[in-house]
């Protein structure tokens, strides 16, 4: 799940750019966490209530996006047997319309990006799409960096690094004397 505030921020600012660019009351990013979504970003009407709140995987329209791995655009959710007025309620603030994609990842959807209350446009799924990509990309590059903090934690490589960045400081002989002692010890092990 989400571990560090950039990643957060940057998921905020796409939710913010989405819910200017269609003119919307709000928009939020909803991620997978087992069997539920966890709102972890929002801009616009409700986003601090949002934020943080959790739904089971099929609840609401968010919820039957994400199960779905379908993008949705509900012109009366009032309507729509999937709309959990519940929920809405609880963050004060209830739309009339919902726009929904989702944020797919390598095995599926791992995520919605929803829109309320925009002023409909053409291309509205297509831009909701490319949003929901970005935080897609946003997740990779998260799982990327977490990966790579692990890797750099480890004590043995950090001596490793350590003496790589003495090394770096030295002359060309030297490096290529230490690449091949290096050799010769991988070799032998």
């Amino acid at each position: 799940m989400i571990t560090a505030p950039d990643e957060v921020e940057l998921m905020t600012a796409i939710a913010a750019a989405t819910r200017h660019q269609l003119n919307a009351a709000a928009c939020s990013v909803a991620l997978v966490d087992e069997a539920e979504l966890v709102f972890v970003a929002a801009d616009g009407m409700g986003a601090a209530e949002v934020v943080g709140m959790r739904i089971s995987l099929g609840r609401g329209i968010a919820g039957w996006v994400a199960v779905s791995g379908e993008s949705i655009a509900v012109a009366d959710v009032h309507r729509d047997h999937r709309f959990d007025a519940e929920t809405a309620q609880s963050t004060g603030f209830v739309p009339s319309t919902i726009l929904a994609a989702p944020i797919e990842g390598d095995d599926g959807p791992i995520g919605v990006l929803e829109v309320l209350d925009r002023q409909p446009g053409s291309s509205d799924l297509e831009l909701a799409g490319a949003a929901a990509r970005q935080v897609a990309l946003t997740r990779q590059l998260a799982e990327g960096r977490a990966e790579l903090d692990a890797q750099l934690g480890d004590p043995a490589l950090a001596e490793v690094l350590g003496l790589a960045g003495q090394l770096a400081q030295r002359s060309d002989a030297d490096r290529r004397l230490a690449a091949r002692l290096l050799r010769a010890a991988i070799d032998d092990g």
